[in-house]
């Protein structure tokens, strides 16, 4: 017998959304609310059975009574499938955001507190385990000296924690992979990290991290989304579903053999197709003229889009050192010092101080 789960994590509703405007950081606020909707849909029509939320459903201490009244409606909207939670460091389960949502709880969503707690399912036959932060820091390891019983029913648990490993001490509970072996749990579904990287074995125990259902920033780039599926008696089958409604990228490009600043501008369109997304360009190489960053961020059209400079003026250091003037003189200096350089990374720091330095020479002795 298997039990269909949906796994999901770090919400951070009402996240400030740094780097942005107001006008979009606003849309962004609203969309992470839009994309849980789609996360509590996709459950619905899988006819999932439970749904594990690994913490960091809110931002901060506080919330706004329109998302309270919004998580609540999308909380009911999920019956008859159980649903718990696991309060993490942004969230703990004493702030005021959980005590808004306390006050109108479904009967079927079950908010786990500072001690590993238990609910039993026999309808199910699953014991579902789980507990919560109560403040913003857990240094000893929740798991540490947990056993679940080893029957016919299928353990679950849902945490929000760091996977460390032995020796290294975390503030965030740490989850010591050989903590996770003897547990006896079939799947211990994770919060606390943004990136879904696979199902990972400790044992014969399986455990994952969901990550985000919607980037937040340019550190969690790429696909975001819900982990889905079954779990058995020593059997998981987890599929991970993109449900972001935009991706956030980091691009790296060098525009070394572009001549114009048409050129560069074509250069970074072509690279940044998907126009609904979030862009951080790099530009790098060597060019003639500094790149018009901010024309070629409002060419490329994205929802939002920051270019960043970080090319090197072409300058021929042969022909520098020929002039009898004092940039001759630093150019000659320079030579040698790239002749005598003893390694790639030392000639690259070379290289950077002539640029900067005749960069000043260029602007009349003033960047």
């Amino acid at each position: 017998m298997s039990v269909s789960v949906l796994h999901v994590a770090d919400l951070h509703l009402d996240s400030k959304i740094a780097g942005l405007d107001t006008d979009r950081r606003q849309v962004r606020r609203q969309e992470l609310k839009e994309s849980f909707a789609r996360v509590c849909s996709l459950a619905k029509e899988r006819a999932v059975q439970i749904v594990l939320i690994a913490g960091d459903m809110f931002d901060g201490d506080t919330i706004t009574r329109d998302t309270a009244a919004f998580v609540v409606a999308q909380l009911e909207s999920l019956a008859p499938a159980r649903v718990f939670i696991s309060p993490g460091n942004h969230d703990p389960y004493t702030v005021g955001g959980w005590r808004a949502i306390r006050e109108n709880l479904p009967e079927h969503v079950t908010i786990f507190e500072e001690k590993i707690s238990c609910v039993e399912l026999p309808d199910l036959g699953v014991r579902v385990y789980g507990a919560g932060f109560s403040g913003g820091f857990i240094n000893h390891p929740v798991l540490d000296g947990f056993s679940a019983p080893q029957d016919d029913m299928i353990n679950l648990m849902v945490l929000h924690g760091e996977v460390c490993t032995p020796g290294v001490e975390s503030s965030y509970n740490p989850v010591y992979p050989g903590d996770i072996a003897k547990s006896g749990l079939d799947y211990l579904a994770l919060g606390h990290v943004h990136t879904h990287d696979g199902l990972h074995q400790a044992g014969g125990v399986c455990y994952a991290y969901a990550g985000t259902h919607e980037g937040h920033g340019f550190d969690e780039c790429g696909d975001k989304g819900v982990l889905i599926g079954e779990v058995d008696k020593g059997r998981v089958r987890m599929e991970f579903i993109p449900t972001c409604l935009r991706r956030y990228h980091r691009l790296e490009l060098d525009i070394t053999d572009c001549a114009t600043a048409a050129d560069m501008t074509a250069r970074v369109c072509a690279a940044a197709e998907e126009k609904r997304d979030l862009y951080r360009i790099y530009l790098d190489g060597t060019a003639e003229m500094a790149p018009p960053t901010v024309a070629i961020a409002e060419a490329v059209g994205a929802f939002a889009c920051e270019v960043i400079d970080r090319t090197r003026p072409r300058y021929d250091l042969n022909a520098l050192a020929a002039d009898y003037s004092l940039k001759g003189i630093f150019a000659r200096n320079v030579r040698s010092a790239l002749e005598n350089a003893t390694d790639a990374q030392e000639a690259e720091r070379v290289r950077k101080a002539c640029d900067l330095v005749l960069r000043i020479f260029d602007k009349g002795g003033a960047l």
